[in-house]
């Protein structure tokens, strides 16, 4: 059979004892028309967002265990720029006429819109224990803003 070309890897090692760090640890692998998003670590928790041509998913993964598990998924939407803040998720969910910049327990549930754009995209995220933060891009020629909303 012929092998699978691959375009994007999310690795980790532990850094504990920066003098010493651990092997590479491979979390994920995508090729073909598979795409993963950037990572976001909280603990030994990383969360990213891995893209097909009919389904998206949010994965959440274990860094000391491996264990992985599906957190959100869609094939009617696209998800993507998570963020992890204790118990929370924070992500964009792309719909066909806006963006949306939603915050959830990361357990399950559909959460609050805490930002919603029609024209533009909703990109990076980050969040801290007061506030959500995305990068709005616009334009033809891309600008870029920092928004945030109140947690």
């Amino acid at each position: 059979h012929a092998q699978q070309e691959i375009f994007g890897v999310i690795e980790a090692r532990r850094i504990s004892r920066p003098a010493a760090p651990g092997n590479v640890k491979t979390l994920a692998k995508a090729g073909g028309a598979a795409q993963l998003g950037r990572p976001s670590v909280d603990g030994n928790r990383v969360v990213y967002a891995r893209a097909k041509r009919r389904s998206n998913k949010i994965v959440k993964q274990s860094l000391g265990s491996g264990r992985k598990a599906i957190v959100r998924r869609s094939v009617t939407v696209g998800l993507s720029n998570p963020s992890l803040g204790g118990k929370d998720l924070l992500y964009v969910r792309h719909e066909r006429r806006r963006d949306l910049l939603k915050l959830a327990r990361l357990a399950g549930g559909e959460g609050r819109t805490l930002i919603s754009k029609r024209h533009g995209t909703l990109w990076s995220t980050a969040l801290t224990k007061k506030r959500a933060y995305v990068t709005a891009i616009s334009g033809t020629a891309p600008r870029q803003k920092i928004l945030s909303a109140k947690r």
